[in-house]
C-alpha cells in the first residue's frame, strides 16, 4: 500500500510544523499538529483538506493547535462526515472549551485522549504497544513522554502557578485590596467555578457537552446542510453582570451554552509522539515463478491475482503468495516533540522508539523532531539520534535552527509591490533565509532542517523531495528583483511594466504636492503620531492575501492597543516588527530599504520588535465570539506570559463574557496569565457600556485601565449583530478618538457615541450590490459604512473585514449615501471629502498621515484588478496539488461564508 509524508508548513513566526500521512488506497490523509497558519498553509500551498480521517497532536499548547478550531469548522464546512482526534490529557476539556464557537452539529467527532505515562512495576517488561489508529495501509502508535520537572502542570489549590517578581508600588496583593475596599470585584470573571473531582464525572459533562457541539462519530449524516449557520451563532447574551460573591454554575450537558464553566481542569504536562508504521508491502507477481509452478497462463493468473487459490491442471494446489515476489518489510516514521531537555531522559530510555517492537522486520525511514531550544546540542539526544540505522533521515524543527522564511508568498509578494508605492505605509514583511545557528555538525548524517513542500515517499520509501510546482516562491525573486533595481513587482510576483511603475510615481508626486500645500497642523494635530496597523484585514476564513480580524494601536509614550485578534495575529506582528532589536530610523529611504531587504536585522520602523510591542500591549478588546475575531488570542498571552523578565504592568481584556469564560478554561490547560493579576486582568465589556448607570460605579480595573493609556474614556457600544456583540470608543486625553465598530450592521447607538470621531475603523464585509446578503449575515455593505462615518462626523475612515470574494481588493461604489467631508483645519463641511482608506495587511498608517491613502486608491485599484474567486471551500476541499499535475480545466468559483 503507497502511502506518503508531506510537510505542509514548516517552522517559522507564522506557522508550525503542520504534517500529513497520505494513504493512497483508499486514499484519506492524516495531520500531525495544527498550529496557528494551518487553514491559510492549506490554501498557499495547495493542499485539500478534504479526506483527512484523524488529527494527532502532540500538545496543547497554542503553538501546536492554535488552528485547530479553524481547522474543524473547516472540515464541518466542506462536508466532512466524521473525524478522529487524539492528543494529550486535556483534549476532552479544550474541544469542549470552544463550545461557543466551534460548534458544528453537521460533522462526527471522536475525541481519544492518550493518557500520561504510567512506570512499569520494577523488574516487569513494559506492555507492547497497541494502535490507536489502525487501517489498510499504517498502523499509528502514541507514546506520552512526560517531564520530570513538571508532573503536574496544575492543582486545585494553584498556589504554584505564579511567578515571583520584583516588588512594585502597585504589587498586586495591595491592588486586590484596593478593590475589595472600592467594591470593584464585578470587573472581572470569577477565578473559580464550584469545584468537582477532575474525574468520571468532570469527564462526563465535558463529554455531554461535546455531544452538543458535534455529531455522534458513525451516525447519519444529515441529508440537508440548511441550518449549518445557525452553528456559529451560540452565544451568552443575557449572563447577570458577574460578581465574586456567587460564583458561576458548572456547565450542563443540558445547558452547554449557558453561563457556566467546565469543571477545572487538573492535567498531566506531558506530550506525545507518533510511531507510524505501515503495512508490509505485498510482493508484485512473479511471471516465471508462477510458470514453473505449472500454472497456465489464463483464468487461473487472473484468479491469483485477485487473491484466490487455484489447482494446476496437473492437481498441484497453488496460493496466491507462491507466485509473489519478496515482500518489502513494513517502513515506519516518527514524529517525536522534545519542548525542553527536561524531556530528554524520559525519551532516550523509552523502549517504544525501538522499531523492534512494531515487529522483527521494521524499519525507520524517516524521523521529525520538533524540539525546543537546548535539545539538540544535549549529548544524551545527540547519541539517540545516532542510535537508529545510518539510512534514517532526521528533520529537524526548532526555533534556533529553522530559519524564519516567508510562509505566505503571495501576500509578502503583494506587499513588497506596495512598498514601491509608499515604504512607510507597506513595510516589506520580516523574514531570514538563514537560521540563528547551524545543526551541529555532529549529527547523524543524514540530518536536515524541516522545510515547506517537502514530501516523503514511504513505499515505497525515497529520499525526501522538495515539491517545486507546489511551493513556487514568488516572494524571494522578486526581492531580488528589487534588490537589483528591477522596480516592483507586481501581486502576481512578476515585474512591473512601465505603466504601474508611472501609476505609482504620479501617486506619489500627487501627495508631495498636497504634502506642500496643507497646513502643518493636520500633520502635527491631535493623535497625528499615533500608528493603526491593520494586522488583518479579511473575514471568516484567512486567505492568501488577507488574514482574519486584528488590529493594533501603537500610542507613543503610552502603550499598545489590539482591537481584535483573530487566527494567525502573532504571526501578522512578527512579520511586520519584526524579531530583533536592531531597529532603524523611519527615516529610511526606499533605496535604503531595498539594500537591507532580506535582513532581519534592520527595517524601516521604530515601533520595535514583536515582543517589545506584546510588552507595551495594555488593552486586548475582543468584539465577540466568533472565531475570526478572537482564535489568536491565547497565542498572544501564551508568548507574553513567556516574556523574561515579566512586562512591568498587566494587560487589560476587555471582551464578552462567553470569551472571557473560555480564556479561563483553556487557562486550566496552558499558562495564559488568566489568574494571575499582574499579569492579565479581565473585564467585562459591558462594564464600559454606553448608557449603563453602573458605570459610574466602575472599580479600580476600569479606571486603571484608562489612566494607564492616557485615556478620557473608553465606551463599549451593543451593535447588532448575530451574537452578543460590541463596538468600542476610545477618546484619549490629547484629543483624539478612534472608534472601532466590530462586526456589525449600521448601527445608529454606535454613530451616536463616536461622534466628530478622528478615526472610524468600520467594517465592510459586502459590496454595495450586496445588500440583503449583508443584512442576513449581519454585516455592513462598504456604502453602508461609509455612511456610518458620515452621520458620525468621522474625520477619516478605514474600511476593513472584507468578505473573502474580494480577495485583493474590493471595488468601491458608494452609490448615493455620498462621503464625509473635512475642510483643510480638519473640520467636518460638505465640500471635501474624508480620507476613506481601503485596508491592506499590515498596513501601518498614523492617523497624521491617512490623508494620503485617498491619493493612492486609483494606484492601489489598477495595481489589484477585480478577481472574485474566494479562497475557501474549493481550496480546501478540493484536490491536492501535484508537482506533476498541472490544473486543468476551468478555475471553480467558491463559496464563503462570513
Amino acid at each position: 500500500m503507497a502511502w506518503s509524508l508531506r510537510v505542509i508548513s514548516a517552522l517559522t513566526a507564522d506557522t508550525e510544523p503542520s504534517l500529513a500521512i497520505i494513504c493512497n488506497q483508499p486514499y484519506k490523509k492524516y495531520i500531525f499538529n495544527v498550529g496557528e497558519g494551518m487553514t491559510r498553509s492549506c490554501i498557499q500551498r495547495k493542499f485539500a483538506l478534504s479526506k483527512t480521517n484523524a488529527i494527532f497532536l502532540t500538545r496543547l499548547n497554542p503553538q501546536q493547535m492554535g488552528g485547530f478550531p479553524g481547522v474543524i469548522m473547516n472540515l464541518a464546512d466542506i462536508g466532512t462526515q466524521d473525524v478522529q482526534v487524539f492528543g494529550p490529557q486535556g483534549l476532552v476539556h479544550y474541544v469542549a472549551s470552544t463550545r461557543r464557537y466551534c460548534r458544528r452539529t453537521l460533522l462526527g467527532m471522536y475525541l481519544k485522549e492518550c493518557p500520561p505515562p504510567q512506570p512499569s512495576p520494577d523488574g516487569d517488561e513494559p506492555a507492547p504497544p497497541s494502535p490507536i489508529l489502525k487501517d489498510e495501509t499504517v498502523s499509528i502508535y502514541a507514546i506520552p513522554i512526560s517531564s520530570p520537572l513538571n508532573p503536574r502542570a496544575r492543582s486545585c489549590s494553584d498556589s504554584s502557578r505564579k511567578r515571583r517578581r520584583s516588588p512594585t508600588p502597585d504589587a498586586p496583593s495591595k491592588r486586590v485590596v484596593e478593590e475589595a475596599k472600592e467594591g470593584s470585584s464585578r470587573s472581572r470573571v470569577p477565578e473559580r467555578a464550584a469545584m468537582i473531582a477532575d474525574d468520571g464525572e468532570a469527564d462526563r459533562i465535558r463529554r455531554g457537552v461535546i455531544s452538543e457541539m458535534f455529531r455522534p462519530p458513525g451516525t447519519a449524516y444529515p441529508s440537508s446542510r440548511i441550518n449549518q449557520y445557525n452553528d456559529v451563532d451560540v452565544d451568552v447574551i443575557d449572563i447577570p453582570t458577574v460578581t465574586n460573591t456567587a460564583a458561576p454554575s458548572i456547565v450542563t450537558p443540558s445547558r452547554p451554552f449557558g453561563s457556566g464553566r467546565l469543571p477545572v481542569s487538573t492535567h498531566a504536562s506531558h506530550v506525545v509522539a507518533y510511531v507510524i508504521v505501515g503495512a508490509p508491502a505485498r510482493g508484485k507477481f512473479d511471471v516465471e515463478k508462477t510458470k514453473a509452478l505449472g500454472v497456465p497462463k489464463g483464468p487461473l493468473w487472473s484468479k491469483l491475482g485477485n487473491g484466490q487459490t487455484v489447482v494446476t491442471p496437473e492437481g498441484k494446489t497453488v496460493t496466491p503468495e507462491m507466485c509473489l515476489r519478496s515482500s518489502r518489510p513494513p517502513v515506519a516514521f516518527i514524529y517525536v516533540h522534545c519542548p525542553d531537555p527536561s524531556y530528554i531522559d524520559n525519551i532516550v530510555t523509552s523502549q517504544d522508539f525501538n522499531p523492534v517492537r512494531y515487529g522483527s522486520d521494521v524499519t525507520i525511514h524517516a524521523i521529525v523532531h520538533r524540539v525546543g531550544e537546548g535539545v539538540i546540542e544535549d549529548e544524551r539526544y545527540k547519541k539517540w539520534m545516532s542510535s537508529f540505522a545510518p539510512e534514517v533521515h532526521h528533520l529537524v524543527a526548532g526555533e534556533e535552527y529553522s530559519p524564519n522564511s516567508v510562509s505566505f508568498t503571495s501576500a509578502a509578494t503583494a506587499q513588497l509591490g506596495l512598498a514601491g508605492l509608499d515604504s512607510e505605509i507597506f513595510r516589506i514583511p520580516h523574514h531570514s533565509l538563514s537560521p540563528i545557528k547551524d545543526v551541529p555538525s555532529d549529527l547523524p548524517l543524514r540530518t536536515t532542517v524541516l522545510a515547506h513542500d517537502v514530501e516523503i515517499k514511504m513505499s515505497p520509501p525515497s529520499a525526501p523531495q522538495l515539491l517545486i510546482s507546489v511551493g513556487e516562491d514568488t516572494f524571494q525573486p522578486a526581492l531580488l528583483l528589487t534588490q537589483n533595481g528591477g522596480g516592483h513587482p507586481h501581486s502576481s510576483g512578476k515585474d512591473m511594466d512601465s505603466p504601474f511603475t508611472d501609476i505609482y510615481s504620479k501617486a506619489r508626486a500627487v501627495v508631495e504636492a498636497v504634502a506642500s500645500q496643507r497646513p502643518l497642523i493636520v500633520e502635527t494635530g491631535a493623535g497625528a503620531d499615533v500608528t493603526i496597523t491593520t494586522l488583518g484585514t479579511g473575514s471568516a476564513i484567512p486567505s492568501k492575501y488577507r488574514n482574519v480580524s486584528g488590529n493594533i494601536i501603537q500610542i507613543p509614550k503610552w502603550g499598545n492597543i489590539l482591537l481584535d485578534c483573530g487566527e494567525g495575529t502573532w504571526g501578522q506582528m512578527a512579520r511586520q516588527f519584526g524579531p530583533d532589536k536592531m531597529i532603524k530610523s523611519s527615516s529610511t529611504t526606499m533605496a535604503e530599504t531595498q539594500a537591507h531587504a532580506g535582513d532581519p536585522s534592520v527595517t524601516a520602523t521604530v515601533d520595535g520588535d514583536v515582543e517589545s510591542v506584546i510588552r507595551n500591549l495594555k488593552l486586548i478588546f475582543v468584539s465577540h465570539i466568533h472565531g475570526d475575531h478572537h482564535m489568536g488570542l491565547a497565542k498572544i498571552l501564551a508568548r507574553r506570559r513567556a516574556l523574561t523578565p515579566p512586562p512591568p504592568e498587566p494587560v487589560y481584556i476587555v471582551a464578552p463574557i462567553s470569551a472571557m469564560i473560555y480564556l479561563q478554561e483553556y487557562d486550566d490547560l496552558v499558562d495564559l496569565g488568566i489568574r494571575d493579576r499582574s499579569a492579565v486582568r479581565l473585564i467585562d465589556a459591558r462594564r464600559f457600556r454606553m448608557g449603563d448607570p453602573e458605570n459610574e460605579n466602575a472599580g479600580v480595573d476600569e479606571a486603571s485601565l484608562e489612566s494607564t493609556l492616557g485615556l478620557d474614556s473608553i465606551t463599549t457600544v451593543r451593535v447588532l449583530h448575530r451574537v452578543q456583540a460590541f463596538g468600542i470608543v476610545l477618546r484619549h486625553q490629547d484629543g483624539w478618538s478612534v472608534v472601532y465598530s466590530g462586526d456589525t450592521i449600521p448601527c445608529d447607538a454606535l454613530v451616536e457615541a463616536g461622534q466628530g470621531a478622528t478615526v472610524l475603523i468600520h467594517e465592510a464585509t459586502m459590496a454595495d450590490d450586496e445588500v440583503e446578503m449583508a443584512a442576513a449575515k449581519a454585516h455592513s455593505t462598504f456604502g453602508q459604512a461609509i455612511d456610518v462615518g458620515r452621520r458620525m462626523h468621522a474625520k477619516n475612515i478605514i474600511l476593513t473585514h472584507f468578505s473573502q470574494r474580494y480577495p485583493k481588493f474590493p471595488e468601491l461604489k458608494t452609490g448615493p449615501l455620498g462621503r464625509v467631508f473635512v475642510d483643510e483645519a480638519g473640520n467636518t463641511t460638505t465640500e471635501r471629502e474624508a480620507p476613506i482608506t481601503i485596508g491592506f495587511d499590515c498596513a501601518s498608517l498614523k492617523i497624521g498621515s491617512l490623508w494620503k491613502m485617498e491619493h493612492y486608491m486609483d494606484a492601489l485599484a489598477k495595481t489589484f484588478p477585480q478577481e472574485e474567486v474566494a479562497p475557501s471551500e474549493g481550496d480546501l476541499a478540493g484536490r491536492d496539488s501535484r508537482p506533476a499535475s498541472p490544473t486543468k480545466g476551468k478555475k471553480r468559483e467558491n463559496r464563503v461564508k462570513e
